[in-house]
């Protein structure tokens, strides 16, 4: 199969946004876990503007990740630095937050949406189509 640079470029930016995407998410939750372990960490200016960013970009991975059904199926293995690095760190976060959660009966609501988010631009990342020719990994 012939790629133009045309696609080769549009799937390097798709690459790029989604990383940024999950980057985002990442940030929102580390800082929904400071400001609800130290409220004196709280800026009131990020906090007007964290939560509408999370549930902008919630809403608009959760949008990408329904039409995608609309896609030609294309599933590629977990990256190395995702299965070793990044899952293990996320998933410990998440079940902290989960025992914090039934313990205080309250979470950060910017820690929700900063792991939202990042699952999101995860199951997108996985679905990009994956090429086995030299210099077309994406």
């Amino acid at each position: 199969m012939h790629i133009t640079k045309y696609q080769l470029l549009f799937r390097q930016v798709t690459i790029a946004s989604l990383n940024v995407l999950g980057g985002i998410g990442f940030l929102i939750m580390i800082y929904g876990i400071a400001i609800s372990h130290n409220s004196e960490w709280s800026w009131p200016m990020l906090d007007k503007y964290a939560t509408f960013i999370s549930a902008l970009l919630t809403l608009l991975a959760s949008l990408c990740t329904t039409i995608s059904i609309y896609l030609p199926a294309h599933t590629r293995k977990a990256d190395f630095h995702s299965k070793v690095i990044v899952s293990p760190i996320v998933s410990m976060i998440i079940l902290i937050e989960t025992i914090i959660l039934f313990i205080t009966g309250n979470i950060s609501e910017h820690i929700v949406s900063g792991i939202g988010i990042m699952s999101l631009a995860g199951a997108l990342f996985r679905l990009l189509p994956f090429s086995e020719q030299p210099g077309l990994e994406v």
